[in-house]
């Protein structure tokens, strides 16, 4: 009987300290996978995080390019005339074409006020002239300096070529010279004056 009873107790001993056991076992467990998912929450966080500060890096970046490339844009259109206008000064006119293509317009001045078509007519350029006519610049646009337009200073050196593209080009010969020693008078008188009897005769031609 003594035997059994120890046993039994025994037994129920064991009993108890398994379940003791398992249950230990099973709570460890729970806070394993408790640690998991906060660890899995936590990762998840840091990921979207480090997607955020990427997405605004690369917005900030489009930004700064968006701005280099306005900044360049003006810079350029702002170059343009003066290039056009440098380009009608030396005669180029595969230049003064593709400048007006690129948005340069065909009236650009120099810094002393005087347009491209009247230097491009005192330099003797008859293409440049010509480029510029097509382009639909103002013919009788006026030097600062002294007054006159692009067909008086042709007329006045006895530019014959230039003074007929001119006149084609719709040019006004009657037009008067707004100051400087020739104030007052006409293409006509100009050539009359420096004795251009060629562009004379073509400028009464042009007035009958």
């Amino acid at each position: 009987m003594l035997i059994l009873l120890v046993c039994a107790s025994g037994a129920a001993l064991c009993a108890s300290e398994m379940g003791t056991g398992g249950g230990s076992g099973g709570g460890a467990k729970r806070r394993r996978r408790g640690s998991k998912s906060s660890s899995g929450r936590r990762g998840s966080k840091s990921g979207e995080a480090s997607r955020e500060a990427q997405q605004r890096k690369a917005q900030r970046e489009a930004q700064r390019e968006a701005q280099r490339k306005a900044a360049e844009e003006r810079a350029r259109r702002v170059a343009l005339p003066r290039l056009l206008w440098e380009a009608a000064r030396t005669g180029d006119v595969a230049a003064i074409e593709r400048l007006a293509a690129q948005g340069a317009s065909p009236d650009a001045t120099s810094s002393a006020g005087e347009p491209a078509v009247w230097r491009a007519a005192f330099r003797g350029h008859v293409g440049a002239v010509s480029a510029l006519a097509r382009l639909g610049a103002d013919l009788d646009a006026r030097s600062r300096s002294d007054g006159t337009t692009a067909l008086m200073d042709a007329a006045f050196y006895g530019e014959v070529e230039l003074v007929r593209v001119l006149l084609a080009g719709g040019a006004d010969s009657s037009l008067r010279a707004a100051g400087g020693h020739r104030a007052g008078k006409t293409a006509l008188e100009m050539a009359e004056q420096a004795g251009k009897a060629e562009v004379a005769a073509l400028l009464r031609g042009s007035s009958m």
